[in-house]
């Protein structure tokens, strides 16, 4: 049995800095062993932007809006995503409503996501979903963007050699079903509170443990929503980490290695919750995809997951 349509999405917009060598950083220069087994794991590049958050935000939507043809005094509120908080305008009024205003959304209003870190995109998407369904909005502008802080590039690198960090932007609009690029048709989410104090460096081997079951329960809730079975799915789109993580992932989740999307890996690695997004955009660009084909988008953060299974229109 096909599963009903929750809502539907489209017309996805992004930006990115400049494209750089992760060799310019200063701290892999140091550490050449990590060097080269990101190198090795196919991360080359990453991507540094001079546009504060906001303004890679901007960036995103406009491509959006003008994909959709929808202006934009139409859109009725507007999912701000980001855990870029190392100044206050970023996450206060003051860079929203800029944003708002530059946009041209005088009809909508503001709601922010930061808890799910990298996994904002889906969990901005499932609130979006919601205002469709339970207020009976028409059209929900969603946007994610994040900047690093500048000065310690050590912090760019996520170690010992998982990936390196980016600045980044991704957007989309999410209306009723019937007019859009892709169907939702089943939403999940995973949070592991007990992980607060666990991380890559405190214990390596439990958090990546950690890490892959939350991934798999939150894939499991999506698809069993979709009814729907990995092998039933066109493939996996994920955060971009390197290539062996990312396989990992997607095997213990119950995919084929080959149907995880790693066109970004070596193109801007981690783009925080951006990259889920980019990753869908582009992978349309590049795989043979037919009307009924689903995907799974998985955002993974460091404690929360989020998944969305999207059929194509």
């Amino acid at each position: 049995m096909t599963a009903v349509a929750l809502a539907g999405v489209g017309a996805i917009g992004y930006a990115l800095g400049r494209l750089r060598s992760i060799e310019e950083l200063d701290a892999l220069a140091e550490q050449p062993e990590a060097l080269a087994a990101l190198r090795a794991k196919g991360v080359a590049l990453f991507s540094e932007a001079e546009e504060t958050p906001a303004q890679l935000a901007a960036q995103a939507a406009s491509q959006t809006l003008a994909l959709s043809n929808v202006a934009g005094g139409d859109i009725e509120a507007l999912v701000y995503a980001s855990t870029s908080f190392w100044e206050k305008q970023f996450y206060s009024e003051h860079d929203v409503a800029w944003l708002m205003n530059e946009l041209g959304l005088v009809n909508a209003y503001p709601i922010g996501v930061f808890l799910p870190g990298c996994a904002n995109a889906v969990t901005s998407l499932r609130v979006a979903v919601n205002m469709i369904r339970a207020e009976g909005y028409r059209r929900v502008l969603v946007v994610t963007t994040d900047k690093l802080a500048p000065g310690d590039s050590a912090k760019r690198v996520m170690w010992p050699d998982v990936s390196v960090l980016s600045d980044a932007a991704a957007s989309f609009i999410v209306t009723s079903t019937g007019d859009a690029e892709f169907d939702v048709t089943g939403i999940g989410h995973h949070s592991a509170p007990y992980m607060w104090d666990l991380d890559g460096k405190s214990n390596l081997a439990a958090f990546l443990l950690a890490t892959v079951r939350g991934a798999q329960k939150t894939a499991d809730r999506a698809l069993l929503a979709a009814r729907l079975t990995p092998g039933d799915t066109r493939g996996l789109i994920t955060n971009n980490y390197n290539h062996a993580v990312m396989r990992m992932i997607a095997q213990k989740c119950g995919f084929d290695e080959s149907q995880v999307y790693l066109g970004n890996v070596s193109r801007f690695a981690h783009g925080y919750a951006a990259d889920t997004l980019i990753n869908l955009h582009d992978c349309l660009a590049e795989w043979p995809v037919a009307p009924g084909d689903s995907f799974l988008m998985l955002g993974t953060g460091h404690k929360n997951w989020a998944s969305a299974v999207l059929r194509k229109t």
